[in-house]
């Protein structure tokens, strides 16, 4: 394989009248953090700025302590110690909605790595370079990281990511995360198939996730 998203061939580039809703699975993660905000938006440490190739202004959330923060490794280790099998697809997005919802419920990152608005749906690089030319990865198989580092509540909020997404298959995740905005504002301008590597950044996945609290 030449390309970096070689693997990645599933995508149609259309989605399914009956593509899944985010209401399906919203009641786990509603039900985490009774008492949450539902906007970071009057946050007075955020800072703004123009990233390159882009034409507005995108909201970052501030740094974080580096030992706030692990490795997707390690969270990756984590998450095969309870699944034990998946595919590698299915494995990206869980980090991904782990991702998005610590940084709802904590206002931090989860883990360091950036993650790109890939054609099918969000990836992060460092753990396709790892698992490249695989269809399916198992608990044995990740064998880089130490989901040891990772904090009791930090293995919570794990927990309460993977009740609701990992009895989905890889399709459906991938059709989900097409259907929000985080990845679909990354890939604006891009054909379905199109390769594109913009980074989906911390306040568009806060931004959005925290959103759907006031939702019915």
């Amino acid at each position: 394989m030449n390309n970096t998203e070689d693997i990645i061939t599933t995508d149609s580039g259309t989605l399914p009248e009956d593509a899944p809703s985010f209401k399906k699975v919203s009641e786990t993660m509603f039900s985490k953090r009774e008492n949450i905000e539902t906007t970071l938006q009057d946050k007075p440490s955020e800072v703004y700025q123009l990233n390159e190739g882009e034409s507005k202004l995108v909201r970052h959330l501030p740094p974080t302590a580096a030992d706030d923060v692990v490795s997707v490794f390690d969270v990756a280790c984590y998450i095969m110690s309870k699944v034990k099998q998946c595919t590698t697809m299915k494995l990206q997005k869980l980090l991904y909605y782990c991702q998005a919802w610590y940084l709802v419920w904590n206002e931090r990152p989860l883990f360091r790595e950036n993650i790109e608005a890939w054609a099918n749906g969000p990836v992060i690089r460092e753990l396709y370079n790892f698992h490249k030319g695989l269809f399916t990865i198992t608990e044995s198989m990740m064998n880089l990281g130490n989901p040891n580092r990772l904090s009791k509540e930090q293995m919570e909020d794990i927990d309460s990511v993977l009740k609701a997404y990992a009895p989905r298959s890889s399709q459906w995740l991938i059709e989900q995360t097409h259907l929000e905005r985080p990845w679909q504002d990354a890939r604006r301008g891009l054909s379905p198939n199109e390769r594109g590597h913009v980074v989906i950044t911390h306040a568009a996945m806060a931004e959005y996730y925290s959103s759907l609290y006031g939702q019915e």
